[in-house]
């Protein structure tokens, strides 16, 4: 299953409950969140949903406002995830 919210405004609310969503998703395998204006707390958000998540195969980050802190979070998220195989970070800040 899939899921596009490509070039939706997302406040950092909404990112939050989307990644609370995720922490105990068992369906959705692809996720766009490509031009949606996400920043540093959104991707420490989504950093924390994919420790638990381990079905999401591929998540679109691309052209958001992600700096190299919001990274770091992803990325620490990603070191016990074995189910992500596509990351798109291109674009970001």
């Amino acid at each position: 299953d899939s899921l596009s919210l490509k070039g939706k405004y997302l406040k950092n609310e909404d990112i939050a409950l989307i990644a609370d969503a995720l922490s105990s998703n068992t369906s959705l395998k692809n996720l766009c969140l490509a031009n949606c204006s996400i920043s540093n707390s959104g991707a420490a958000s989504l950093g924390k949903a994919l420790e638990k998540n381990s079905n999401l195969t591929c998540l679109d980050l691309e052209n958001n406002k992600i700096g190299s802190e919001g990274i770091a979070d992803i990325a620490d998220g990603l070191t016990n995830n074995k189910g992500l195989l596509e990351l798109t970070l291109l674009g970001n800040t």
